[in-house]
């Protein structure tokens, strides 16, 4: 089951890398199907002078048909051919076919010479017939009917033919389909083996991504990414390392808001615990004064609380700032006053 992203990436490539060497291998095989049967023609047409020659030289030293037929049928079977013996009038004599089913049939084969590749061999013919229910290519040298051995006067001159299944001629592509299928599954696994690395490539990158993420839910927040070049890939971890780096800052930030929230709410509050303490205690000192700080740190911790709510819109980006002008000389002796009570708790002179 391709459930993970590298499966289905890989896949996608293998079936793109089959379709193209399917394809690729369908268009060479049909460019070279004519060549393929042309080089079967040649290749079997440059067995007939030869053979023809032989047999000549078999005539010439009086041998029979039978006799022909026992050496000529090796022959055939060796090279995987069908030797013909035509006399004077086009009959066939000699089949080396085991069937013999040509045997004593009158062949009227026309005569198209073809030059062979190889200088070396002679020109030889090549016809398409069905005999028999036999879809036949006839290979022969010279004109058949009157005869190709120049024999002397008074001898009986035969003719020489090959006959092939036509499939041995117009399919000869097909021998291809073997190595060009070899060579494609050899070039098939090179390329998926790439594929993975490069599928690889990808996805480890992604991967990264995730585990990381997984570890900054947990709680881990210093988690990078290392980058790679600069494609999308890179820049995804790129991307993720800026955001686990302002994730982080936010994180410090919010803890040390809270430090400093906890700090400044501590002294206001301690502030109002002694001076409320002092007047329940009934110790000596002005009880106006004492409610005149008590009310100064409420409003502190409400100011406090205000500046929480200004910094949350802040952060939000729904607040305008407006400036004013601030009373240091008040600010300073709002601040004596309000540490005076902790001050002479210990014992410390403000001035």
């Amino acid at each position: 089951m391709l459930s993970s992203f590298k499966a289905r990436l890989i896949a996608g490539f293998a079936i793109v890398i089959v379709l193209t060497l399917f394809l690729a291998s369908a268009v060479f095989a049909l460019l070279l199907r004519d060549q393929q049967a042309e080089a079967a023609q040649q290749r079997i047409g440059g067995l007939v002078g030869p053979l023809t020659e032989a047999a000549r030289n078999m005539e010439l030293r009086g041998w029979t048909p039978q006799a022909m037929n026992n050496v000529f049928s090796e022959v055939a079977h060796d090279y995987g051919i069908r030797v013909l013996l035509l006399d004077g009038s086009a009959r066939v004599i000699m089949d080396t076919d085991p069937r013999q089913t040509l045997l004593n049939d009158q062949l009227q084969l026309q005569q198209v010479p073809r030059p062979s590749r190889n200088p070396a061999l002679q020109a030889y013919s090549a016809q398409r017939l069905t005999a028999h229910g036999d879809d036949l290519y006839f290979f022969s040298a010279g004109q058949v009917r009157r005869g190709v051995m120049d024999a002397p006067a008074g001898a009986n001159t035969h003719s020489l033919v090959i006959a092939v299944p036509a499939a041995d001629v117009t399919s000869a592509w097909w021998q291809l389909v073997r190595p060009i299928s070899l060579a494609g599954l050899g070039a098939g696994i090179v390329a998926v083996v790439f594929a993975s690395l490069f599928a690889a490539r990808i996805t480890n990158p992604i991967a990264q991504v995730t585990r990381a993420s997984q570890a900054m839910a947990r709680g881990d927040l210093s988690q990078r990414i290392d980058v790679d070049g600069d494609d999308e890939v890179g820049r995804l971890a790129q991307a993720f390392n800026h955001m686990s780096d302002q994730v982080s800052r936010t994180n410090r930030a919010m803890r040390d808001l809270l430090a400093n929230v906890s700090h400044e709410l501590r002294t206001p509050l301690t502030s109002i615990q002694g001076f409320s303490q002092a007047l329940v205690d009934g110790l000596p000192g002005d009880p106006q004064e004492a409610g005149a700080v008590i009310n100064d740190e409420a409003d502190r911790i409400r100011l406090l609380v205000d500046d929480l709510l200004y910094l949350s819109e802040i952060e939000s980006g729904a607040l305008r700032l407006d400036l004013d002008p601030v009373d240091i000389d008040a600010l300073v002796e709002g601040s004596v006053r309000r540490f005076r009570f902790q001050a002479e708790e210990a014992q410390v002179a403000l001035v």
